[in-house]
């Protein structure tokens, strides 16, 4: 092989390897850009998911809490069916709570109870389920 070609057999291998490098980095610049874009996806469907969670519960509160305005509900079955109530104390006490959290009446120290998000949920589907 006489020097020029060899100067080209250099040239050629140097820009192959030129070509390869810019190659995988295009190849490593759209991979991040897609990683990105789909890590955003999913963290906006997850946001989104999570609104649209907090809009049912939200919207199944304002049910349960109309339905129990509504003097066709018995408030004390319910009442048991959320509370452990095995004695006349704590069917009491099952009631009492219950009542507290369905009026929004303040305890004695003035605070105003709200049932928690598993309450709203157990009573929507107690409350659906006797219509």
């Amino acid at each position: 092989m006489n020097e020029q070609q060899l100067k080209n057999k250099i040239k050629n291998i140097v820009n192959e390897s030129i070509n390869d490098f810019l190659i995988e980095r295009k190849r490593n610049y759209i991979r991040n850009i897609i990683k990105e874009e789909v890590q955003q996806f999913l963290i906006d469907k997850a946001i989104n998911e999570e609104q649209d969670k907090s809009k049912r519960l939200d919207m199944k509160r304002n049910a349960v809490m109309s339905m129990l305005k509504n003097d066709i509900y018995d408030h004390a079955p319910l009442a048991y069916s959320l509370y452990d109530a095995n004695d006349e104390s704590e069917k009491a006490t099952a009631r009492s709570l219950f009542s507290k959290k369905a009026t929004g009446t303040p305890d004695a120290d003035g605070q105003i109870r709200h049932f928690d998000d598993t309450e709203v949920n157990t009573l929507y589907d107690l409350l659906k389920s006797k219509k």
